[in-house]
């Protein structure tokens, strides 16, 4: 039988709901005076009641904050806070004032490797019914990036390409990581609970430390045949 070792962040998971991201409008106007933007879509609230654009120029992002389809607003320009060397942006793009969900703390990293392409990795702390949270303003903390199962994150160069991330969506479980399970062999891997959304690296992962008892581990079953699976434990 094959053991693996599993720590996993594992606390509650609800139903995947039914919302096709895929059907949203990708509808945006570039920024303008942007040489070479690269676009990113969220979306925000259980139904997907609100769609907000990102389009990252260089050292600067642009974010449809009022999700009016462009980047007009003097607001929406945010201008990266660079490491000495260069090699880190780091976007502080605020809050949102979008009912329920109060997306608070949006931020943008984007780490450079020459020769690899860029790590890109969004966060945000949203709200959401039902959901535990051990924050005083009742926010919990989610991210997507720089990987998932399916691959890097990466904002396009079209709209109609961009990754599509959803917060504050319907939570379902996934890996953090591609892995191969050898049999008799063992082992670490990462189990996120978090929103499924549209694209590699797309899977947005939440930050909930409480809400499940202590004793409850999840079970992974295979579909197609190889070795049995026992959790050992959780972190």
């Amino acid at each position: 039988m094959g053991y693996v070792l599993l720590a996993a962040l594992f606390l509650c998971a609800f139903d995947a709901g039914d919302v096709d991201l895929a059907k949203l409008p990708r509808k945006i106007a570039p920024p303008k005076g942007a040489k070479a933007p690269k676009y990113c879509c969220l979306v925000f609230g259980e139904k997907a009641e609100r769609i907000v654009w990102l389009a990252l120029d260089g050292q600067t992002l642009y974010v449809d904050r009022n999700s009016d389809g462009d980047f007009d607003d003097a607001e929406e320009k945010v201008v990266a806070k660079a490491s000495e060397e260069g090699s880190v942006l780091q976007f502080a793009a605020g809050d949102l004032a979008i009912p329920k969900v109060d997306p608070a703390e949006m931020s943008v990293r984007v780490m450079k490797e020459p020769g690899k392409g860029d790590k890109i990795t969004v966060s945000v702390r949203v709200r959401r019914e039902g959901a535990p949270s051990a924050e005083s303003d009742g926010r919990y903390f989610c991210y997507a990036g720089p990987t998932d199962a399916g691959g890097d994150l990466a904002f396009a160069d079209k709209p109609g390409a961009a990754p599509m991330l959803h917060f504050g969506g319907a939570w379902t479980l996934d890996f953090q990581d591609k892995y191969s399970v050898a049999k008799g062999r063992e082992f670490e891997a990462y189990l996120c609970v978090g929103t499924r959304g549209v694209g590699t690296g797309s899977y947005v992962a939440v930050g909930i430390q409480d809400g499940a008892p202590e004793k409850a581990l999840p079970v992974v079953k295979f579909l197609s045949r190889g070795p049995s699976v026992r959790i050992l434990h959780r972190c």
